[in-house]
């Protein structure tokens, strides 16, 4: 989702806010950031098949799709990628000024989520709550938002060793 490895464009920032829009790509954005290609590809072809979008299921074990998912919920002994998720958030952050609609919803709700990921839960909450102002009832961010009301915060951002160390944007 690099934005910054080339020239952008409205038809680029265009494309890129369409994507988000399709919810597999936009769950796939955050695993990808957070674990690398390998994750996101194999939990979103195993989702994709458990939907009955594709016919990832078979290929994808119930051990990507459980990896993929624990990477959302910030569960796992995982330690996510933070120069990654620092570019993603950066990206994503460009994208809010062309962003409306569901697309922006899909960007504040990524942006919230990112914010968690670092254990910022009030920013994240701003984020969140944004992108239920301009989408009321966009599921994503309902939940992420009833995790960080909780008080729940990602096993990794808990620990001095795999905690965000603040070395990035925002």
């Amino acid at each position: 989702m690099s934005v910054s490895g080339g020239h952008r464009t409205p038809e680029r920032d265009g494309l890129l806010l369409a994507s988000l829009e399709s919810k597999p790509v936009r769950d796939a954005v955050l695993v990808l950031a957070a674990m690398g290609l390998p994750a996101a590809a194999a939990g979103a072809r195993y989702w994709l098949g458990v939907e009955g979008w594709g016919t990832g299921g078979e290929a994808g074990s119930l051990e990507a799709g459980s990896a993929f998912r624990n990477v959302l919920i910030g569960r796992g002994s995982l330690v996510p990628d933070w120069n990654s998720l620092d570019r993603a958030h950066t990206a994503l952050t460009s994208l809010l000024g062309p962003a409306s609609g569901e697309s922006a919803a899909a960007v504040l709700t990524l942006l919230g989520w990112l914010e968690w990921a670092r254990g910022r839960s009030s920013r994240a909450d701003l984020c969140l709550s944004g992108a239920l102002r301009v989408q009321p009832g966009y599921r994503l961010a309902q939940l992420l938002q009833a995790l960080v009301m909780q008080g729940e915060l990602p096993g990794w951002s808990q620990s001095p060793q795999t905690a965000w160390r603040g070395g990035g944007t925002g």
